[in-house]
């Protein structure tokens, strides 16, 4: 033990030396060897992993609005998004394991012309938005995110989803191999939401556009490898008499 009292010892004289302040380093006032209270380091990258249902749903933004009113962020809906990529350090950058730093821990509300290394608050928060927004199909003017003054403030959310064409399942069923899916009917006619039959999936799924291309695959005849009780739960909310013969036909529909 020796050696780790030395260096303590060592420390503390240096910084009595420097009349450095014991909060630079640790979160209490008097650390102890047994009790250092160090701070968390930051890193570039978290190190413990975490999904978006970690985080808050939605934040609202207004300590720095003047021109406009405060922003609603839809914080859940950015982190889904699987375009992103990069994880939670693609916004929170030097951050820790856990908890998650606040932006204002950082950044300061007022700009500082002394130190262009680190921008402002309001500097900073844009900086990470147009990072991705730069590069997406959809408008990235002001407006986009902000509403006028005196406004409600409301999220402006995901552009609205296009409905796409007839898909075609593919089955092994006796009834009829093939079932042919109209989102048109069942939206139109029966007044079904998304989320009626989309549960727990990302809302950037279907209102990305970059990720378009992947949905196209589903009107492709297939052959989903998953059990009758799970393929059917969402039509079995609805269709509950289970008259096999009413969706599965021997061959795809034209509709």
């Amino acid at each position: 033990m020796r050696g780790p009292a030395l260096a303590l010892a060592t420390l503390l004289a240096a910084s009595a030396a420097a009349a450095l302040d014991c909060r630079t380093c640790h979160t209490s006032d008097k650390p102890t060897r047994e009790k250092p209270a160090l701070m968390s380091c930051p890193r570039m990258k978290l190190r413990a992993p975490h999904s978006p249902a970690d985080g808050p749903k939605a934040l609202t933004w207004g300590e720095l609005s003047q021109t406009y009113g405060p922003v609603r962020f839809s914080h859940r809906a950015h982190a889904e998004m699987a375009e992103m990529g990069k994880g939670c350090y693609g916004c929170h950058h030097y951050n820790q394991a856990r908890p998650i730093f606040k932006c204002g821990e950082c950044h300061e509300g007022g700009r500082r012309r002394t130190d262009l290394s680190k921008p402002d608050l309001k500097g900073a928060r844009h900086r990470q938005c147009l990072d991705c927004h730069l590069q997406w199909s959809h408008d990235s003017q002001c407006g986009a995110c902000h509403s006028p003054k005196g406004g409600s403030g409301a999220p402006k959310g995901f552009p609205k989803a296009k409905l796409p064409g007839p898909i075609v399942y593919e089955t092994s069923s006796k009834e009829g191999r093939f079932v042919t899916f109209a989102h048109e009917s069942h939206v139109k006619q029966y007044g079904l939401q998304c989320a009626s039959c989309h549960q727990g999936q990302t809302c950037a799924g279907c209102h990305e556009p970059r990720l378009l291309a992947r949905r196209a695959q589903a009107a492709a005849p297939r052959q989903p490898g998953r059990s009758m009780e799970t393929l059917h739960k969402p039509c079995f909310s609805c269709h509950a008499d289970a008259a096999c013969a009413a969706c599965h036909q021997g061959a795809s529909a034209k509709r």
